[in-house]
């Protein structure tokens, strides 16, 4: 077994992860090198009969809803890994912590488990983070920290991106950057935190994937265990912590945190949504030499993003909030001079129809004009009045004389 996986706690479907049973766990979501990721229902202590788990396992195979989500009452488990080279329990402490101090509305939320009265999951006052002792996939019983957070069901952009493999809209693209970088302009200015590993993977989507295909959807910003404040006497962690290739070149010198940070990540995110690949290892070329279709403008403040200089990018961007003015201009198709696609199959249904139109226009021709002839048909078997013999009037009957007698006195 690969030892990064053997950590992972041993907990099967239909397993309850606390101590009052108020969540069971339905399945296995992700797992990585810092933690592991399940969906889990709320279970209700007053319904005389749960839903099985066999269903929602199914309907998780085949895609979750935001109906089903608040049907079943389900949720995101989120456990750290207990060991290894980075304290990965101190993370989620962190997180947990952070979470319940932000309020955006583009920034997943602790989940707030309807059937209690009274929860250490709801925003205000500090709680501390929940844990429960379990044997691992090693052997070792470890206590394990979680945190429980609302569940989105759209997927994330990661295997949004990995399905179409192709440039998006710029349109679309635009849209989706100024989301993110409104919610990065949130974290920096009223929270003071630098998320520090924004990459396609947690950014995820309210709706599923073929509801927003043409249109901007609605994202949600997740996983808050790297994060970093930007008040450099008060440091959450001294170790480099980043995701190639969006982690910013700063950060891997363990240089104090700086808002660039996130708008590097963006701008790596932004290039590869234009691009329509993924960077990698691949040389970063001007974004105007990769696709020709972009604008020039936009294609230069997506450069200035990932400028390997913080200071320079700095003197470029500026923030968060000034990438979102220089952007905006692209996002009204008709000042941008950009033009939504319409999609193909709109296309077919489209050429379909006016085949139908054109098929049934022919068919109506053609019988008005059988009509027309059996009439002519018709007109022309009546034989004509002229050659009709004429009829001899008979003689009217001669009246006969009346006489009246008149009574003799």
């Amino acid at each position: 077994m690969n030892h990064d996986t053997q950590w992972i706690p041993l907990i099967d479907p239909g397993d309850y992860i606390d101590e009052y049973n108020e969540y069971q766990i339905v399945n296995l979501i992700q797992a990585g090198g810092c933690g592991c990721v399940y969906l889990v229902r709320a279970i209700n202590p007053d319904a005389n009969e749960q839903i099985s788990l066999d269903t929602i396992r199914k309907q998780y195979h085949y895609g979750l809803n935001v109906e089903h989500i608040r049907k079943w009452n389900l949720a995101a488990l989120k456990i750290a890994r207990p060991d290894g080279k980075y304290n990965y329990t101190t993370h989620i402490v962190d997180e947990h912590r952070y979470l319940q101090m932000i309020n955006h509305s583009s920034v997943v939320s602790l989940y707030r488990n309807p059937f209690r009265k009274t929860t250490n999951h709801y925003r205000g006052e500090y709680k501390p983070v929940s844990s429960k002792k379990i044997t691992s996939t090693n052997g070792v019983s470890y206590d394990y920290k979680y945190i429980i957070m609302n569940f989105e069901c759209g997927g994330s952009l990661q295997s949004y991106l990995q399905e179409i493999q192709r440039p998006l809209n710029q349109y679309q693209v635009v849209g989706l950057i100024i989301q993110i970088a409104n919610v990065l302009n949130y974290l920096h200015k009223n929270i003071g935190i630098v998320h520090r590993d924004i990459t396609p993977k947690n950014i995820l989507f309210r709706n599923p994937i073929s509801m927003w295909r043409y249109t901007i959807p609605e994202i949600v910003l997740i996983d808050f265990g790297c994060i970093e404040t930007l008040n450099h006497k008060y440091k959450l962690r001294s170790i480099p912590f980043t995701t190639f290739p969006y982690g910013a070149p700063e950060i891997e010198k363990n240089m104090n945190a700086h808002h660039m940070n996130d708008i590097y990540s963006l701008g790596i995110i932004f290039y590869e949504l234009l691009a329509g690949f993924s960077i990698n290892n691949k040389v970063i070329l001007s974004l105007d030499q990769v696709n020709s279709k972009i604008n020039k403008d936009l294609a230069s403040i997506v450069m200035d993003c990932i400028n390997p200089d913080v200071n320079e990018r700095n003197k470029k961007i500026g923030s968060a909030e000034e990438l979102i003015k220089k952007i905006t201009l692209f996002s009204d198709q008709k000042r941008s001079g950009i033009k939504r696609k319409t999609p193909n199959y709109i296309k077919i249904i489209a050429v379909i129809i006016i085949a139908l139109i054109i098929i049934l226009s022919i068919i109506l021709s053609i019988n008005l004009i059988q009509i027309q002839s059996k009439k002519v048909d018709t007109l022309t078997s009546i034989p004509s009045i002229t050659s009709l013999p004429l009829a001899t009037p008979s003689p009217l009957p001669t009246a006969k004389p009346t006489t009246t007698r008149i009574p003799q006195p």
